[in-house]
């Protein structure tokens, strides 16, 4: 669920942005895999994914939710190293070249398949941290895409401080194993 392209269309994303609506302290959690059977005993991701949930999960149970974010989106890469991070960045724009396929159903109907290829990402991003770097992006996102009246400040030492406790979770895990 990296980019602005995906995150809009994303029904992870769209349950924690319902939720942030309401009120409640949301994190969306996403895997680079095309299946849910790709984390079915990959035992080198399954540990780490249970150390950065755990962890981001308990800090804003105990902090609440950073000033002017209204949602937390990780997004893991498919294939983990050793020395694997959490970034904060912002999220891209685009992630694919978009295509539009017009198809017919067995009705007679018409519908569009919409699909693409992947598009070299911006580094500083999302998708350029998850796909190329093989980090952990760590995106703060905020309901109001309002472009007329005051925005929230953003309070980043709350989001740098989340951050550090991920990475340091994360040497933790590394150096026991």
């Amino acid at each position: 669920n990296t980019s602005m392209q995906v995150i809009l269309s994303s029904g992870t994303l769209g349950a924690a942005f319902q939720a942030a609506l309401l009120g409640i302290p949301s994190i969306a959690y996403s895997v680079d895999v095309d299946s849910g059977d790709e984390l079915e005993g990959n035992e080198e991701l399954e540990p780490i994914l249970r150390t950065i949930v755990r962890e981001s999960a308990t800090y804003v149970l105990r902090n609440g939710m950073p000033r002017g974010v209204d949602v937390i989106s990780i997004n893991f890469p498919r294939k983990v190293n050793r020395d694997i991070r959490v970034k904060l960045v912002r999220a891209s724009k685009l992630k694919f070249s978009e295509k539009i396929d017009v198809r017919v159903d067995p009705r007679g109907g018409k519908y569009y398949w919409l699909f693409g290829s992947l598009i070299e990402p911006e580094e500083g991003t999302d998708t350029y941290v998850v796909h190329k770097e093989e980090n952990i992006a760590l995106t703060p996102l905020a309901l109001d895409m309002n472009v007329i009246g005051p925005r929230e400040e953003v309070n980043m030492d709350s989001l740098i401080r989340l951050v550090n406790i991920l990475n340091d979770a994360l040497m933790r895990l590394q150096n026991s194993r």
